[in-house]
């Protein structure tokens, strides 16, 4: 009988120490059907600036399109550009795109 996945079961196989962007892709794209939308999007008040963007040119004000882990370990606001490039993917515990919340 094959092991039915749950959010919990797929969680519980993500190890931080053990996750890089291909794994955490690979992983994704074979249990996507295990991750609801709602968890790949969240309503913020105000779009913050991208954190990498900043940190490479301070007083950088490219608006973050996400909210996500990173490839470095830490999580970040990243812009596309650089979710593209140190990301680790759309999902529960790995990152979620900002929509500004509409009153």
């Amino acid at each position: 009988m094959k092991k039915q996945h749950t959010v919990k079961n797929v969680l519980k196989q993500l190890k931080p120490d053990t996750v890089n962007r291909e794994s955490a892709i690979e992983f994704g794209m074979k249990n996507l059907h295990t991750v609801k939308a709602s968890y790949t999007e969240t309503e913020v008040e105000i779009i913050p600036n991208c954190d990498v963007c900043n940190d490479q040119l301070p007083h950088t004000k490219t608006p973050a399109t996400i909210d996500g882990k990173t490839t470095n370990g830490p999580w970040a606001y990243m812009c596309e550009k650089h979710f593209k490039e140190i990301g680790l993917g759309l999902s529960l515990g790995l990152g979620q795109r900002l929509k500004l919340r509409t009153k």
